[in-house]
């Protein structure tokens, strides 16, 4: 770069938005990769490195505050070689200096604000830093000038401090059970899912649902293990679920407008948010709406669903079929500013009465509950509640509701739009594939079946290399980084979805491809267990074995998880099951917070998935009326395979225990179903009411053959207090 005022960095030549959001920054900023670590060694400096993601509030706060700033980028360019990094392109690198900061801070976030040693070796990091000291935190200029004396003149202090730091990483990221002691026979497997639900009820909120207090995350991992555990065991953990997903649905961490979920809330209501919009976040909560609505039947429940897919559909789908990543907090310097309503906005928009009504049912008032006399939309009373108060019948009200919603939809649109990172992650995009599949599926919509298939085909299409490898994102081309475990387990788990929605043998014999390939590449022979990176991404210092969950289920969850649905048509896989729980059973024994989707993926595998094969022609009355009866109600571990005629010709070596029942395709019977539990199959069942008897064994079923197992609103359908 030359002298005077700096027009572009080298992050001009990328495909990320965050990065690309930096470009014009006076800092010195290099992407990661041989240029910035080759001149960090030849000149032994400092690395400072820098990682965030688009839709990161203090990651702008950050950018503005200090790297537009002359005086703060001369500091960094004369005495460090900065690397910025996008978390979401590179997680390993991520996660790597994350735990670091852990480790110095006893927190983490973003912006990771991380310094290294030439050889990568972290010795000081942090989060968010203000230009000066502010906020209980003391000023980047400070901690720049501190970190380039000390570096210069405390060097083996450094260092020590470096390699403290690197042995604590290790034990951290490299969670290995190579030592007798702990085995799947010393531990009882059955009861740890259950153990760990005991346990965290603890931090269950019992009058606002969630865990824990604010800021509050939707913990969706949480939600499922107590949703796979309470069903058979605990009718009270699913209470809690169920409580927890009406809680969201009503506060103000739902986009009541426009549909889908912000990222999480800054208080223990649900009702402020922070504004951000994530497509992972999204797509890990319709599935759990889709249980909510299968075990109470309640609508509000699948107008979530509905709404939040609408969302993505609509706003958040490339028009190639991949999905986008992020939307932005902020617009125009403000986070959620394009969310909030004025009081008096709203009743000059939509008239005196109908404003009234709007305003009271989402609680805006003329003080506000947000910044500058805002409010943030939630549902703050119910309908029949208006009904009564207004002197107006239940129709006449929805109906005001309705027409007033579209009102504001329409006005917000006029306002200045959030950003959105329109980079397509590969495991996001399975994430969603596996949401829209599973609407599909449950609610009888083929519209979302289409959706995902799109999806799916996009990223077959252009995030795959020449050797059926998977890439890990698209931004205008597809990027050279190759595919994380999270890429493949999260996709592989997408396309079983998808197979169970639509019974396109394809996506099986894909699914089932790119398990051999995640075995290949990610399983550690050696010593058990799944990296996170392959050989290929040359992560820094170690191959992590990142094993806890973080914004969403850890990768090593999804890997073992679509072992777990395929564990039948390979024979190989029930040995890798045993074995991942085995080298993390003390991580999973002491840390059911953090482990807890490697926990239901345990449920899974100990207490029996039940996994329904329908055999014959999907077009047939008798094969739908099979389909309806497992859409009907929740069945937990549900694992589908449809086969129709052709599916031998697709599978170049289809399943022994398949082509064993084959047979039953020649039967008189038009559709032929089995259902299997712990290695032993039903016999042939030939219609409807027989498959629901079947799959009811050890639940009730009501006089006309439906599985029945509702968990009952009651009040709770009406708003707390």
């Amino acid at each position: 770069m030359g002298q005077g005022t700096v027009t572009t960095n080298r992050l001009i030549h990328e495909q990320s938005p965050y990065l690309l959001q930096h470009a014009h920054n006076p800092v010195d900023w290099y992407p990661w990769g041989s240029e910035a670590l080759s001149r960090a060694k030849a000149e032994d400096r400092p690395i400072l490195l820098s990682s965030g993601y688009s839709a990161c509030h203090w990651c702008h706060v950050m950018e503005r505050e200090s790297f537009t700033n002359p005086r703060i980028a001369q500091m960094m360019n004369e005495n460090f070689v900065c690397i910025k990094v996008d978390r979401e392109e590179r997680p390993d690198l991520d996660e790597t200096y994350q735990t670091a900061c852990l480790l110095l801070t006893g927190h983490g976030g973003w912006p990771l604000t991380v310094f290294l040693t030439p050889d990568l070796k972290p010795f000081y990091a942090g989060t968010y830093f203000p230009p000066e000291d502010k906020y209980g935190r003391p000023g980047f200029i400070r901690i720049l000038q501190t970190v380039a004396r000390v570096y210069r003149t405390e060097r083996e202090r450094v260092e020590a401090i470096a390699q403290d730091i690197v042995k604590g990483m290790k034990g951290q990221l490299l969670p290995e059970n190579t030592e007798p002691g702990i085995s799947l026979e010393s531990w009882d497997w059955t009861d740890l899912p259950r153990e760990a639900v005991s346990r965290l009820k603890y931090s269950y909120d019992t009058r606002h649902g969630g865990f824990g207090d604010a800021p509050k995350f939707p913990t969706t991992n949480l939600l499922q293990l107590f949703l796979h555990v309470g069903y058979e065991a605990d009718p009270a953990s699913v209470d809690m679920v169920v409580d927890t997903l009406l809680h969201m649905a009503r506060g103000g961490i739902r986009d009541h407008l426009g549909g889908g979920f912000h990222r999480y809330s800054t208080d223990a209501r649900w009702l402020v948010p922070h504004f951000e919009k994530m497509l992972y976040d999204n797509a890990l909560l319709v599935p759990l709406y889709l249980a909510g609505y299968q075990l109470t039947g309640e609508p509000e429940f699948r107008e979530v669903v509905e709404s939040t897919l609408q969302f993505v559909a609509s706003e958040m789908t490339a028009p190639g079929g991949g999905f986008y990543s992020s939307f932005d907090a902020d617009t125009e310097g403000e986070e959620g500013r394009y969310y909030v309503w004025r009081y008096q906005e709203v009743i000059d928009l939509l008239g005196e009465e109908p404003g009234e009504i709007l305003c009271d049912y989402f609680g805006i008032s003329p003080e506000g509950n947000f910044a500058k006399g805002t409010s943030v939309l939630h549902r703050s009373t119910g309908e029949e509640q208006l009904a009564d108060k207004y002197r107006l019948s239940l129709p006449g009200i929805q109906d005001i509701l309705a027409q007033g919603r579209a009102q504001m939809l329409a006005h917000r649109t006029h306002r200045e739009k959030p950003f959105c990172d329109t980079k397509i992650i590969t495991a996001w995009n399975g994430m969603m594939i596996s949401a829209f599949a599973q609407a599909a599926r449950i609610l009888d919509v083929p519209g979302y079946g289409k959706q995902a298939e799109a999806a799916a085909h996009f990223i077959l299409e252009n995030l795959m290399d020449g050797r059926g490898r998977l890439l890990r994102a698209f931004k205008d081309r597809p990027s050279q980084i190759p595919g994380f475990l999270s890429d493949y387990g999260w996709l592989i788990n997408g396309l079983l979805d998808l197979h169970a929605a639509t019974f396109d043998h394809s996506w099986l014999t894909q699914a089932r491809s790119l398990t051999e390939v995640m075995v290949e590449r990610f399983w550690d022979e050696a010593n058990g267990g799944w990296f996170d990176s392959d050989e290929e991404h040359d992560s820094p210092l170690l191959r992590t074995k990142g094993i806890t969950d973080q914004s969403y289920p850890s990768a090593a969850s999804q890997a073992v998880l679509a072992l777990i649905r395929l564990a039948e048509v390979d024979h190989r896989f029930p040995a890798l099951i045993d074995r991942t729980f085995d080298v993390y059973a003390d991580e999973m024994a002491h840390n059911p917070w953090g482990c807890a989707a490697l926990l239901t993926a345990l449920q899974w595998w100990q207490s029996t998935s039940t996994e329904v094969m329908l055999l014959g022609d999907s077009q047939r009355s008798e094969w739908q009326q099979m389909v309806e009866c497992l859409r009907a109600q929740f069945i937990p571990r549900l694992v589908l395979f449809g086969l129709t005629p052709g599916w031998e010709e697709i599978w170049q070596s289809p399943p022994q225990v398949w082509v064993s029942r084959q047979g039953a395709l020649s039967s008189e019977a038009p559709a032929v179903a089995f259902v299997c539990r712990e290695g032993t199959c039903s016999p042939p069942l030939t219609s409807a009411q027989d498959l629901a008897f079947q799959l009811g064994k050890g639940y009730e079923i009501d006089s006309r053959g439906k599985l029945e197992r509702r968990f009952d609103l009651g009040a709770r359908r009406e708003v707390d207090g």
